[in-house]
């Protein structure tokens, strides 16, 4: 979806695959991804960019006993494009949370910026439409790059 956001802005996008790897799941992962705790997941590590600059990095993690096929896809694309793909699963919601955070060295480093600049940290999980989270994202955006917008019409008529 943030390619085709980009795309309709004007922005050229990029996408490039830093890491593909196995790690147990810990207690925060474990609870996220509604698994044990020691689970086995996939964790993917990418770089986005616009306009031929980093503009945030990407961890993602999904249970990989259930979705290992997705290791091998190209995961320079679109997350929910791949798990249509390979599982016919539809990601039908997503909780995020926002924080504001100082990069530390090696994510300051790939986003081309100086340790303790100021970053967002976006925590992501992206639910089946059978509410089971598929999906736990953690991205570190560049604050320079960062723009929120939210529309809060349906929030207003629903408080009436």
């Amino acid at each position: 979806m943030l390619n085709a956001r980009m795309k309709a802005i004007g922005v050229k996008y990029s996408c490039k695959l830093l890491d593909r790897s196995r790690v147990s799941a810990t207690r925060s992962l474990a609870d996220s991804l509604a698994v044990p705790i020691g689970t086995p997941l996939l964790r993917i590590t990418r770089l986005k960019g616009a306009d031929g600059e980093p503009m945030l990095v990407e961890y993602v993690h999904l249970d990989a006993t259930r979705y290992g096929a997705v290791e091998g896809a190209d995961l320079t694309r679109p997350m929910y494009e791949i798990l249509k793909d390979k599982y016919g699963i539809q990601l039908q919601k997503s909780m995020e949370k926002f924080t504001p955070v100082f990069l530390e060295t090696a994510d300051a480093q790939l986003l081309d910026q100086k340790p303790g600049t100021l970053a967002m940290l976006n925590e992501r999980t992206s639910l089946s439409d059978g509410a089971e989270p598929i999906i736990y994202a953690r991205s570190l955006i560049r604050a320079d790059r960062c723009k929120m917008y939210i529309d809060l019409t349906q929030l207003r008529t629903l408080n009436k």
